[in-house]
């Protein structure tokens, strides 16, 4: 999607409201990453438990896509908790 130059934009997204002025010559990458609402993303589980120690990330950060994700995030989080 591209902001017209001295337009705002009031939208809701289902994480949070925004609003904000964009010229697309002044528009930063994180700019444009914040539009997105969702990544998938495959990560190995040794990685996940590294970033979840490093509370990088947090079980609210994460949203699985089937039990068997969601059965190894819960071991990777405990994991982390006994450390």
């Amino acid at each position: 999607m591209r902001i017209l130059e001295n337009t705002i934009v009031a939208g809701i997204s289902s994480r949070r409201t925004a609003t904000a002025e964009h010229s697309p010559h002044n528009m930063t990458i994180s700019d444009e990453i914040d539009q997105i609402d969702l990544v998938s993303i495959k990560i190995r589980p040794d990685k996940l438990l590294q970033l979840i120690e490093q509370r990088v990330l947090t079980a609210s950060d994460l949203r699985c896509h089937d039990y068997a994700s969601k059965n190894v995030i819960r071991k990777l989080c405990l994991l982390a908790c006994l450390k």
